[in-house]
């Protein structure tokens, strides 16, 4: 396990896995939330205090109609989880790396999207309402501007094989989000500045993944980008 933010508390993803902060349409990723991408393990120490289901809106044909929280006590804050059948109970102890159950296609999840883990970090008297969640520390990522170029095309999205962090870059850094599709690009570079930026085709990117997904493109073609404010 290998950590992906240092505050409020240690967050932490497997070797294997990739995630984001930014490439999603709902406003806890605008710095208070990361979706991870790989088996379901528990990113941090602590005891499930709460496990519900509850239904979701249906955004794609093979959804589920029912969702899951799990919300993992760990001292001062708690960890809310979404996306993630239970395999756990109330009151069981967790350590990282323990698994929490496994994926579920949700409802809230768009035609492209994969599925992942929602994590927020949350006060304990406000652990569950959609918005609230603690702002995380997000290490700065250097990056340089590369060549996007569709590698692979699959029934729902292409991916392109990218260097960097994440395969967008401006001002040195790299830069996360789903663009233009979820009308957000935020450079992770000290404070998280949400960006414009215009590119041939709509993109999604994951840090550590090795590649940038990207929609409406055939393998071979070359996605352009640029960044114009701030």
């Amino acid at each position: 396990m290998r950590p992906i933010v240092r505050k409020p508390i240690p967050l932490y993803v497997s070797e294997k896995a990739f995630y984001s902060f930014f490439n999603s349409p709902y406003a806890p990723h605008r710095g208070a939330a990361v979706d991870i991408y790989g088996e379901p393990l528990s990113p941090v120490d602590g005891k499930i205090a709460m496990v519900r289901t509850f239904r979701t809106p249906r955004y794609r044909e093979d959804a589920v109609r029912e969702d899951y929280l799990i919300l993992i006590d760990v001292g001062e804050y708690t960890v809310k989880i979404l996306h993630v059948r239970p395999g756990v109970r109330e009151g069981e102890y967790v350590h990282t790396g323990d698994p929490l159950g496994r994926h579920v296609m949700s409802g809230f999840f768009r035609p492209w999207t994969e599925e992942h883990m929602h994590v927020e970090v949350r006060r304990k008297d406000d652990a569950i309402r959609a918005g609230g969640g603690v702002p995380l520390e997000i290490p700065p990522m250097p990056a340089v501007e590369e060549r996007i170029e569709v590698t692979e095309r699959l029934e729902r999205f292409s991916l392109a094989r990218v260097r960097g962090p994440t395969g967008l870059a401006c001002g040195g850094f790299a830069v996360d989000g789903g663009i233009p599709h979820y009308n957000r690009g935020w450079k992770l570079g000290g404070p998280p500045v949400d960006l414009h930026v215009e590119t041939s085709h709509p993109v999604g990117t994951y840090i550590g993944r090795g590649h940038i997904k990207v929609l409406g493109a055939e393998e071979g073609e070359v996605v352009t980008y640029r960044c114009l404010a701030p």
